[in-house]
Parts: structure tokens; C-alpha cells; sequence
């Protein structure tokens, strides 16, 4: 079995056996506070939630764990009160979500430890798409979609877990979450915070997107949307945002998001006749299809 070693803080390391996808870790000292994801698969450092006073100090921390290991980005998730702060330090703002923090603004304020990374291939091309999506024109009346006959939409219950796995295997080399594994599916399939719906034609899995519910935030991400290469085209996305929405109505949330992929014509195209607002594109974001991707972000208030 596979060993990996993992730098937590300066004097912290361990090994790991296996293959693994993040590490969620919290650091607390008088300078501040900070809780992080150490994302292996998408190899960037995500800061979740963090407090000053030293900035400097957090940025030198964060900087050599990542460094440590090998993580080419950090993410930092800020409040417009210390947008400033990160600025100055070096990072980009690349997208805004206006209402996330309980209907005030969350910044993506992103530092680039691999200056490589920092360079996206297909930024002209994918502001093309974006003119071209804005070209087209918004639906009349939104949540308006029927499936085709002989096609069905569902919640997936945790044993849907194995033929979801199954789907994404196939629509994807890689992806930025498990979703490959059916035991790690299981459990997310058990928990409150997320949603799965599919569509099925007759008795095969056609069309798959969940969401992830942030219930202390009154938020959610429309996330893990694909359709079969056959399938594309009927409306099939749009059904299941449509209903996903619906769902989340329900829970009295503010806010909803989604980061689609920038190359991708079709996904950006749902979301912006379905009356979501681009906020902004992350550039190498995720790995998915074997490779590192720009994202594009999608925002719309409930």
C-alpha cells in the first residue's frame, strides 16, 4: 500500500497509507486562527475559515504547507472586511458569491504557490464561450422543463451508490471528489447536508447533479452535474436543476452557486438561462478529465 507523507505544521508530519483525497486540519496560536483542507487530488490548500490579527504570519503558514506539500494553489474563502488584507499579501480575487455568509459576500481570493499554474491555456477561448452564453437568450419562465417520455427523475438513496459511482467512472478520468468510489458515496448519500438527483431512460442512469447544502450559511452548491454524451441536448440538466431548486426553496436558503467548467459551452449555458450570474472564473481550479480546469463561477439569489 501506497505511503504518503503529509506536513500538517512547521514541527507536525505524519504518513499516510493508501490513497487519499483531503485532510482537514485547525491551527490556533495568539496570531490567529485557521481551519484548512489539504486537497491532494485537486492539489491546492483550501482555508475554510480563519481570524487575524497576523496576517503575514497566517500567509507564511499557509505558504509552507502548501510548499511542503506540493499544492500548486491556496484558496482562501474571505469576508469583505479583510479583502484589503489579502490583496496586499499577493492573492487574486477571482470570484465573488454577493449573499454567501448569510447574505453578505464571500470572496475567492486565490495565491498561486506554482507560478505555472497561474497561466491558464484556454482563457481567450473560454471568454469567447462566456460572450457567446450572454449572446443567448434567458428562458421566459424558469422552471419550466418536462422530461421526455420514457426518462424518470429521482432522489438517490444510498443504494443508487454503486451504479452512480458507475456513471461517473465512465463521463470521467478523473474528478475532483471520489465520486468514483461508491463507499465514499454511500456516505454522502446518508447525509442531510446533500442531494442527489438522477434521470434514468428505461433502467439506465442518463443524468446525474446534487447539491451541497451549507445549512449555517443558508447556502448551497449545485455541483456534480453530467449527462451522457448520447443524452445531451433533451433538456436533461435543466430538469434536474430545475428540481434541485425546488428542493432547496424549501429550505429557506439565500443563496445558491455553482462552479461549471469554463470550456464547456452547455454547462454555463444552463445556468445562465436559468437566471444565474457569472461572478467570475477560477483559473486551474480542479482536475477533472485529467487535467486542471478553469471554473466558472455561477451565482443566484433564492
Amino acid at each position: 500500500m501506497r505511503e504518503k507523507r503529509v506536513v500538517l505544521d512547521y514541527d507536525e508530519k505524519t504518513s499516510i497509507h493508501g490513497d487519499i483525497h483531503l485532510i482537514k486540519y485547525k491551527k490556533e496560536n495568539t496570531k490567529y486562527k485557521v481551519k484548512t483542507l489539504i486537497d491532494f487530488t485537486n492539489e491546492r490548500l483550501q482555508v475554510v475559515q480563519y481570524k487575524g490579527p497576523d496576517y503575514e504570519n497566517l500567509f507564511r503558514y499557509l505558504n509552507f504547507i502548501a510548499r511542503e506539500n506540493r499544492l500548486g494553489k491556496i484558496i482562501v474563502y474571505s469576508r469583505e472586511g479583510d479583502r484589503k488584507n489579502f490583496l496586499e499579501l499577493g492573492f487574486k480575487e477571482e470570484g465573488i458569491v454577493d449573499t454567501f455568509f448569510c447574505g453578505k459576500p464571500l470572496f475567492f481570493h486565490s495565491f498561486f504557490v506554482d507560478k505555472e499554474r497561474e497561466v491558464s491555456k484556454n482563457w481567450e477561448k473560454e471568454n469567447k464561450i462566456i460572450e457567446l452564453v450572454h449572446s443567448k437568450p434567458k428562458l421566459q419562465q424558469l422552471n419550466s422543463f418536462s422530461l421526455p417520455p420514457k426518462y424518470s427523475l429521482y432522489r438517490a438513496g444510498v443504494q443508487d451508490a454503486v451504479e452512480l459511482a458507475s456513471f461517473y467512472k465512465k463521463n470521467f478520468e478523473t474528478y475532483p471528489t471520489p465520486l468514483k468510489n461508491s463507499e465514499y458515496l454511500k456516505e454522502l448519500l446518508k447525509k442531510k447536508t446533500s442531494i442527489f438527483l438522477v434521470i434514468k431512460k428505461g433502467e439506465h442512469l442518463v443524468s446525474s447533479a446534487s447539491a451541497d447544502i451549507d445549512f449555517k450559511n443558508y447556502c448551497a452548491e449545485i455541483t456534480d452535474c453530467a449527462t451522457i454524451p448520447e443524452e445531451r441536448g433533451q433538456g436533461l440538466m435543466n430538469c434536474l436543476v430545475d428540481f434541485l431548486e425546488e428542493e432547496l426553496k424549501k429550505k429557506n436558503l439565500i443563496t445558491l452557486y455553482s462552479l461549471s467548467r469554463a470550456i464547456s459551452a452547455g454547462i454555463n449555458t444552463i445556468f445562465f438561462k436559468q437566471g444565474y450570474k457569472y461572478q467570475g472564473r477560477l483559473k486551474n481550479n480542479c482536475h477533472i478529465a485529467g487535467k486542471f480546469e478553469d471554473m466558472n463561477l455561477w451565482v443566484k439569489k433564492l
